[in-house]
């Protein structure tokens, strides 16, 4: 967008801001507006199921609103919680899920 829309975008009901390294504005497709709406206030039941992972491994999310998603595993934080980095992203988007939720690519 240009400089001069700015204010008219930050005015648009619920939005925060925009998304920017340094001070350069990142473009954001269409489906990566949809996954970020995804994670942001979803709540789902869940039923633990004990696997192992480790730091590398590819992995597709299986269940809830982010199925079908796919990472890379870059954190195990205790027994249940993992963190992925997104592939298939046009920027680094890294978010905590439970492990449970997951299955090795």
């Amino acid at each position: 967008i240009k400089k001069s829309e700015y204010i008219k975008v930050l005015e648009t009901p619920y939005t925060a801001g925009f998304f920017k390294i340094g001070k350069n504005l990142l473009a954001v497709k269409e489906r990566e507006i949809e996954l970020i709406k995804k994670l942001i206030g979803e709540k789902i039941d869940v039923e633990v199921e004990r696997k192992e992972y480790l730091v590398g491994d590819l992995v597709e999310v299986n269940s809830g609103p982010l199925m079908g998603l796919q990472g890379k595993l870059i954190t195990i934080n205790g027994k249940q919680k993992v963190a992925i980095e997104l592939i298939n992203s046009e920027f680094f988007l890294k978010i905590s899920i439970d492990a449970s939720l997951l299955k090795k690519l």
